[in-house]
């Protein structure tokens, strides 16, 4: 079974625009600041903090419908789309009471405490598993 990382943001008066409604780029933050702290927890439980960091390389975002401000509060859920040697595509819906507003894709590079691309390990691997999406039949 796979697992959904869940976030909550609340919408700031800067994620908005002068029609009342949330920035596309601010989703886009959302959904990456629901995949670092999805990050952050592996490294924590893994006692691996000292270990380097993932760097976005690409983001894909496709929007669905306008998120209004006054929804208040967004839901972030993240899960993983794939897995390979050097990188994780991490796969986000920002949705509000009223539906989902985006899908966010961002595609991390595993990097080393050197700065240099380095291998997602084992352990790494065996953890994000249980966020990974199984493959359309």
């Amino acid at each position: 079974m796979t697992n959904t990382y869940s976030a909550k943001r609340v919408i700031r008066f800067s994620d908005v625009d002068m029609f009342g409604h949330v920035h596309n780029l601010s989703q886009i933050q959302y959904a990456e600041d629901a995949g670092v702290e999805l990050v952050r927890s592996m490294f924590r439980e893994l006692a691996i903090e000292d270990s380097g960091f993932y760097g976005i390389a690409h983001v894909n975002a496709r929007f669905a419908s306008l998120l209004p401000w006054r929804a208040t509060e967004v839901s972030l859920l993240t899960r993983i789309s794939r897995i390979t040697a050097r990188c994780v595509t991490f796969e986000t819906d920002v949705t509000s009471k009223t539906g989902t507003h985006s899908h966010v894709t961002q595609k991390a590079f595993r990097i080393g405490t050197d700065g240099q691309p380095r291998r997602v390990s084992d352990e790494e691997r065996n953890w994000l598993v249980n966020y990974l999406v199984p493959p359309a039949e």
